[in-house]
Parts: structure tokens; C-alpha cells; sequence
């Protein structure tokens, strides 16, 4: 009897997982046009969560998702070390607040440490984390 394994379909214009498959290596089966199939022992990438996979670094990355900021507010000079916990932070390759970059530093998988930058004005500011493939889920933060 044939090993099972699990296998990515890698749509190859995009990059994205579209789905997982099962494979004994044996039955006949034969990946969507303009895919390709790799054998995924040792990675977790679940299709419909925009997985991607990055070629030269084979490895998947998922889009950053930021659940807290602590403190979630502060003041229009900036200055203040902001932590972001969240998923996805691992390879993150920028940190913004309404697209001005933020000097960062990745604690772990799901914590990064922030430095505000300062704004012109108070109010609700878009904080965004990206890894190299992809603009991850935007939080807030409030400038006052």
C-alpha cells in the first residue's frame, strides 16, 4: 500500500493555495490547468485563508493578522513602543500607520514591538503589517 501525503495546489500566476489535497502517489490524478502540486510534509498552509508560497524561500507565508494594540492610543508626536499580538508576524517585512513606516521588531510569531511615528493630526490611524508576499488585515491606532 502506497504512503499518503498531503499536497498543495499552487495556482502559478499567483502563488495562492487553492487547495490541499490528499495523494497515495499512485491513483491518477492530474492538477488544474496553470497549477502546480508540491508535497507539503512539514508546512500547514489551509486553502481559502490566501495562503501563498513563496518560491524563492520555499516557504508559505499568510497574510499578518494584528488582534491587539497596546497602548491603542497615543499622542501626535509619536515616540511611544506600541505591541502588536496578533498571527503571521514571522517574515514580516514592514510595519505602517497610514502608510509611514514604522521602525519594528518581530518578538515572535505573534508579537511585534512598534515605534509610532509622529502625525500631523489626532484621530483613528490605519496600522497595517506585511510580510513579502502580501498587505496583511489592518488594525487602529489613535493618535491624540
Amino acid at each position: 500500500m502506497a504512503q499518503t501525503t498531503n499536497w498543495a495546489v499552487i495556482d502559478n500566476s499567483t502563488d495562492i493555495v487553492l487547495n490541499i489535497v490528499v495523494w497515495d502517489g499512485v491513483t491518477q490524478w492530474t492538477p488544474p490547468a496553470n497549477c502546480s502540486v508540491m508535497d507539503i510534509s512539514g508546512f500547514s498552509p489551509q486553502p481559502g485563508v490566501n495562503w501563498r508560497y513563496d518560491r524563492a524561500n520555499d516557504v508559505f507565508l499568510c497574510p499578518p493578522q494584528i488582534y491587539n494594540v497596546n497602548p491603542s492610543q497615543g499622542p501626535v508626536a509619536g515616540g511611544d513602543s506600541v505591541t502588536l499580538t496578533g498571527a503571521n508576524f514571522t517574515g514580516a517585512t514592514s510595519v505602517t500607520i497610514n502608510a509611514i513606516e514604522c521602525a519594528f521588531s518581530i518578538g515572535s510569531n505573534t508579537e511585534i514591538v512598534m515605534t509610532t511615528p509622529a502625525v500631523s493630526k489626532d484621530g483613528q490611524y490605519q496600522i497595517v503589517v506585511s510580510n513579502l508576499l502580501q498587505t496583511g488585515y489592518p488594525s487602529t491606532f489613535t493618535y491624540m
